[in-house]
């Protein structure tokens, strides 16, 4: 036991806040990712239609284009534990939609055009994020303090990859087997459970300077801090640059799955959990390790990124690309956490909200690459389309190496 406490690999987790938000986190967590397999494997398996996925995706992405800036504002006025109970309670009520849609019969391939239920719970559950995840981030910050940024981020993905390495399976598994129903009456079980943890967490008094600004002053006065801070904005634009050549991957993943590998949803669940599993080794590794020359890592993790994906979007092969996914989980985990810690560590306590609010925008960006990349894998095919994304990020990433040394030697 005296190891255990005295190992540095879980040292956010003896701080009993910090230790009650986790627990509460590790149903939405467990949520995600069976959502990861059952939405965007529903919608294709409804339509067929690429264009219809990326549809999708840009429903998630209004919602956090247009909330994420007003989100930090709202995370630096209002009491943060708060805010994570009504917008967890928004998502729980999106994942009720699907289930009671499915299990009424309205969900269903038979009665055309029921798929809208999937974009508008979608747009619901994007509105809950976009609010949510400032709040989340910075809350955190104050919970565990600016030293251990690093160890409770780490842990954060050691917990949802924990999840990503089994449940994708699991939820591919019961696709195959039974039906999306079920999965989604669970899917929204964990929600509620994380309301009731998300109650116990401590409340923390926020200052009440930046109360005496209206709400547009505040997003103009976070937009103005992030542009006179070199650092901050270097990390920031990388990081969406990033988000956006990479996410069309995962909500173009069910076409790999049934037209290119040709895989079952289980196939499906396990080269997702193959990328939890390597998210799960490179977030110990982390969370173990001094927090030293992270500005080295986002830009080198990038380029494992955008390799690995050009291998990937012409694989045919099951076993290349599950290869490829251990890879991918490695280096976007490893871009993740070291750019998200580098710029809570960079950021002044009084704007940490709204600067993690615009590094939310990119969730965002990151969803509107996917409803662009939709709408050209109609065109010249999913392969070519996710291959083209992958070139540009490697491109970037190696530019970004060779010319701003500032960024590389970021600790």
């Amino acid at each position: 036991m005296s190891f255990v406490r005295n190992l540095k690999t879980v040292d956010s987790l003896k701080i009993s806040g910090y230790r009650v938000l986790f627990f509460g986190l590790l149903g939405q967590w467990a949520a995600m990712s069976l959502q990861s397999v059952a939405q965007s494997l529903l919608l294709y398996r409804l339509t067929g239609s690429a264009v219809i996925l990326g549809t999708m995706a840009l429903a998630n992405a209004i919602p956090q284009l247009v909330l994420s800036l007003f989100a930090g504002v709202l995370a630096d006025r209002f009491i943060k534990k708060y805010i994570l109970l009504i917008t967890q309670g928004i998502a729980a009520f999106s994942i009720i939609i699907i289930s009671v849609s499915l299990s009424s019969g309205y969900l269903s391939t038979e009665n055309a055009g029921s798929w809208w239920v999937i974009v508008a719970a979608a747009v619901i559950q994007s509105v809950a994020m976009a609010l949510m995840i400032p709040a989340r981030q910075s809350f955190i910050a104050e919970l565990v303090g600016k030293e251990k940024l690093m160890n409770a981020a780490a842990i954060n993905t050691i917990g949802i990859s924990l999840f990503q390495m089994t449940l994708p399976i699991a939820g591919g598994f019961i696709i195959d087997k039974i039906d999306f129903t079920g999965i989604y009456y669970v899917m929204s079980g964990l929600c509620l459970l994380t309301i009731i943890f998300t109650s116990f967490v401590p409340v923390i008094q926020l200052s009440t300077s930046i109360r005496k600004q209206n709400v547009i002053a505040n997003i103009s006065d976070g937009l103005k801090y992030t542009w006179r801070n070199p650092t901050i904005l270097y990390i920031m634009v990388f990081t969406l640059v990033s988000m956006v050549l990479t996410s069309p991957q995962m909500t173009m993943m069910a076409i790999y799955a049934d037209n290119i590998l040709k895989v079952s949803a289980t196939g499906m669940g396990v080269l997702q959990s193959i990328s939890g599993i390597s998210a799960l080794v490179i977030s110990v590794v982390l969370a173990s390790l001094p927090s030293k020359k992270r500005g080295l890592l986002v830009i080198i993790s990038s380029i494992i990124s955008g390799l690995a994906l050009m291998v990937f979007a012409f694989s045919t092969s099951m076993i290349l690309s599950s290869a490829i996914m251990a890879i991918t989980g490695l280096a976007s985990t490893t871009n993740m956490l070291a750019s998200m810690t580098l710029l809570q560590a960079y950021t002044d306590e009084s704007y940490l909200g709204r600067v993690m609010s615009i590094q939310s925008l990119g969730m965002g960006l990151g969803s509107f690459g996917s409803f662009v990349s939709g709408i050209l894998a109609e065109r010249i095919g999913v392969q070519w389309t996710i291959g083209s994304f992958a070139m540009i990020l490697t491109f970037v990433s190696i530019l970004v190496l060779l010319s701003l040394p500032k960024m590389r030697q970021l600790e």
